[in-house]
């Protein structure tokens, strides 16, 4: 019987530990983690009545009822705002937690409220961002709305004049921390690698659309977009920093434009830099964003009509996270670990600070702490083209070329007392040398004899890029010893190449009696 006894309390036991497993396994992280209760106080100067109007406080983790007369959040968490929320469930005045307690006053309202969408984007240490904040002429201001808003039981979230406010007070940060970059226009730089890869790599952090065109095979074009240099931040970076395209021998033309396709990019780019920074202003890390999340992918749907400024691109952005709040929640609920038991009152909280954040204006602190923003507000219209090209992987002047004369002479072909020579020199065209194209030959006898040119046609219509000239004459030196040549090519659009000379002695096996002069056919 003690036997049996044992094995029922074993069983048991047993039971109780896997009942106690499934209960911290279930996937709620958050039950198990320790909660800390702080203190809340009121200034002075929140009255009697106002205290009345609130109905309980909302940190990132918990609401607590105000007759508590505490806040409770995880300890985990390092950002401590706090909101006072009324009947309704708005805030009515907001604290940082400070010395273990938070002491709720509508200046402490404006500072926890202007820290929250600055202090994360500007290099100052707290107490400098305060008194900047002390002594902007629209802080006192701020304090007073915050003051007469509580009062009407009013929140501050649901008036565009605080949020205003707000705006103007980061504005003036914006323009007073920050360097502004000087923009005149994006530099992109392109280089071959290995065979027939042409690599192009921008200075910009604007994505822009690339396109090739293959100047001598008509018809053959190729696009890509060139994603933008990475945000000079952890929080994202971008597989690539260029584009590549394959070419041959011959010229193409290299256009960058902002169009639709780019201006997507930049919005999708623009909204996930606004869920970044909305990591960092819950206190996340950023490293564990990632860009397959729903939120993030739910911008790639985004289709536009026609290439956006910064202003509307901003708007767009701001429109699309308000008009999806449950998938914000969801996203930053997920990220936050927090368990379903804690929703509802995440949202609360969430509610509060997604209105301060997409409330943000374009000169704000929040939009302007990386020269992004900048290209994003002056490179919204750009367009640019250049002609390169290539020989054997090599890129050269867009002109077409003559390589040095060779030849050969001999007697048979021609009339008596005639050589006939036959000179010619590779080419390069980079253009091709379509119908029209010429060749001209300079030819003279030295020293102080005849001389002449003839202007030959290419007649093959097809266009060629690479070959070699071939032109044969017979020539009668009489009494002079050496023949100079010259050649040069003209293409079908008159570019004219470089000039390719060759002098030739006259050969001592053959007497010239007479002057005949020469003829010329041609061979390419």
């Amino acid at each position: 019987m003690l036997v049996m006894e044992n094995q029922i309390g074993s069983l048991l036991l047993l039971l109780l530990f896997i009942n106690c497993e499934s209960i911290t396994s279930s996937g709620n992280e958050n039950i198990n983690q320790e909660v800390s209760e702080i203190d809340v106080q009121y200034s002075s100067n929140i009255s009697d009545e106002l205290q009345t109007l609130i109905f309980g406080f909302s940190s990132i983790t918990h609401f607590t009822p105000a007759n508590e007369a505490l806040v409770r959040i995880n300890k985990d968490q390092i950002f401590t705002l706090v909101f006072a929320l009324n009947d309704e469930n708005l805030p009515l005045l907001a604290a940082l937690q400070e010395d273990n307690s938070y002491d709720f006053n509508f200046e402490n309202t404006a500072l926890a409220l202007l820290s929250t969408i600055t202090s994360p984007f500007v290099d100052r240490p707290p107490s400098k961002l305060t008194d900047t904040f002390k002594q902007h002429p629209d802080f006192n201001r701020l304090v007073e709305r915050l003051d007469y808003l509580a009062h009407k039981n009013k929140s501050f979230i649901q008036d565009r004049s605080t949020l205003s406010l707000i705006n103007s007070i980061s504005e003036n940060l914006a323009s007073n921390f920050f360097v502004k970059t000087s923009i005149s226009q994006p530099s992109f730089d392109h280089k071959i690698s290995g065979t027939n890869s042409l690599n192009v790599h921008g200075n910009t952090k604007l994505p822009f659309k690339l396109s090739i065109k293959d100047l001598v095979r008509k018809g053959k074009r190729s696009s890509e977009l060139y994603p933008g240099r990475n945000l000079e931040s952890e929080i994202y970076h971008t597989s690539t920093s260029g584009v590549s395209f394959e070419v041959d021998n011959g010229a193409f033309e290299l256009t960058i434009e902002s169009d639709l396709i780019a201006s997507e990019s930049r919005i999708q780019k623009l909204a996930r830099d606004l869920i970044l920074k909305s990591h960092s202003v819950l206190g996340l890390s950023t490293r564990n964003y990632s860009k397959s999340n729903l939120l993030d992918v739910s911008t790639q749907e985004i289709k536009l009509t026609k290439a956006l400024t910064k202003n509307e691109s901003i708007k767009l952005v701001q429109d699309h996270f308000n008009n999806n709040k449950v998938m914000f929640e969801d996203y930053f609920l997920k990220k936050l670990n927090l368990s379903a038991n804690h929703r509802d009152d995440f949202i609360l909280y969430l509610n509060g600070i997604r209105t301060l954040l997409l409330s943000q204006n374009t000169h704000s602190t929040f939009f302007n702490n990386d020269s992004f923003y900048d290209e994003l507000d002056k490179l919204n219209s750009y367009n640019e083209s250049k002609t390169i090209c290539f020989e054997n992987s090599i890129q050269v002047n867009c002109q077409p070329s003559v390589s040095e004369i060779s030849y050969s002479i001999g007697s048979e072909g021609c009339s008596e007392n005639e050589y006939k020579i036959t000179f010619g020199s590779g080419f390069f065209a980079p253009f091709g040398l379509d119908k029209g194209s010429k060749i001209k030959v300079n030819w003279e006898f030295g020293p102080n004899g005849e001389s002449g040119f003839w202007l030959l046609p290419i007649k093959k219509s097809k266009r060629i890029v690479n070959g070699r000239t071939e032109t044969t004459g017979c020539f009668n030196f009489g009494p002079l010893n050496e023949l100079t040549l010259s050649l040069s090519i003209k293409d079908h659009d008159n570019r004219i190449s470089n000039t390719s000379e060759l002098i030739i002695y006259k050969p001592n096996n053959k007497a010239i009696r007479s002057t005949d002069e020469p003829s010329a056919s041609l061979k390419i």
